[in-house]
């Protein structure tokens, strides 16, 4: 937040109001990407719930149950971490998938590796180091899931994943899920990617919330997991089916519980703030105000992720680090 952050406030609230934890907990909301440090940070100021935004609702409801129970043990924090794992493990099912990374950074793969394995321990990891062997190893091995990276050398991840989807289609197979890695979060190149036949995609770096989103998607639904549905071959002969929806209406719909009236309202009040923000983004941007321009997008990103606009908040991100990079001399 804006001049004072939600750490600082915490704090003088211990020291100068003298509010202990136990007489106020507090709910810490903040990005994947925050500081690595902040869990030394929390626990130095007596917090000990934290949300990683957008925020879940189940999460939410764990937190308050602990609060309620009067739970305030600095152990709190990695429960809540590891029942989200358990929940994710729930909807699928803590079977053994088959999982295919195909990735040339060998930093990158071990990253990759290392965030599939938290979330699904037993899962039968698969590594390819270009599109030539990712596309050969999924003609031998058959995977659940394909993470491919786009630029590879030899063949690229749009190459092989236009070849496998030539090559279902020509030899009648299931539809293999193909999600694609890109450091671009250029509308094109996603766009590119999905045209080449990828289900989905992931910009890298890989944030923990976004894989087990994609994970929890694909490796839970039962169409994914082989047979040759008539589904399969619609999606192999026309790419564009596949692609991932701007709004993911049914989505936001689960996680308030079905309530109609409230996703009415959520999504009318969404169009109208971000009309206005869009409004003063374009004023401050006219004036230079590029510190504040930034915290606007910034704002807007959260936002757009909170109601399920995942497209939306990829330009959002990509709008605030133009505006930060060099003063927003980058900003067109």
């Amino acid at each position: 937040m804006p001049y004072m952050d939600g750490l600082e406030t915490v704090k003088m609230m211990r020291e100068k109001l003298e509010l202990l934890p136990e007489k106020l907990p507090v709910i810490l909301l903040h990005s994947s990407t925050d500081d690595a440090e902040l869990q030394d940070k929390c626990k130095e100021v007596g917090i000990y719930f934290r949300l990683t935004k957008p925020v879940k609702q189940d999460e939410l409801f764990n937190c308050f149950a602990n609060i309620q129970q009067g739970s305030f043990e600095e152990e709190i924090t990695t429960k809540a971490e590891a029942d989200e794992k358990e929940i994710i493990a729930e909807n699928i099912e803590k079977e053994s998938y088959k999982i295919l990374i195909a990735e040339d950074n060998p930093n990158n793969m071990l990253f990759v590796t290392t965030l599939i394995k938290q979330i699904i321990p037993e899962s039968e990891l698969i590594e390819a180091g270009n599109g030539k062997e990712a596309f050969d190893n999924i003609l031998d091995k058959k995977p659940d899931l394909v993470f491919m990276d786009v630029q590879m050398p030899e063949m690229d991840g749009n190459e092989a994943t236009s070849q496998l989807r030539k090559h279902e289609t020509k030899e009648k197979l299931s539809h293999t899920i193909v999600v694609g890695l890109t450091a671009g979060a250029l509308k094109q190149e996603k766009d590119k990617s999905l045209e080449s036949g990828m289900d989905d995609f992931l910009t890298k770096p890989v944030e923990t919330d976004k894989l087990k989103m994609v994970l929890n998607k694909y490796l839970k639904s039962e169409e994914t997991q082989g047979g040759n549905t008539q589904k399969d071959n619609e999606d192999a002969e026309n790419p564009s089916k596949s692609r991932k929806e701007h709004f993911d209406r049914e989505e936001l719909f689960e996680m308030i519980s079905r309530d109609r009236n409230m996703l009415d309202k959520l999504i009318s009040f969404f169009i109208k703030d971000t009309k206005k923000r869009i409004s003063d983004l374009e004023t401050l941007l006219e004036k230079d105000s590029f510190q504040e321009a930034a915290k606007i997008a910034h704002s807007m990103k959260g936002a757009s992720a909170n109601i399920r606009c995942d497209t939306f908040s990829d330009l959002a991100k990509k709008i605030e680090s133009e505006i930060r990079s060099e003063d927003g001399k980058a900003v067109q």
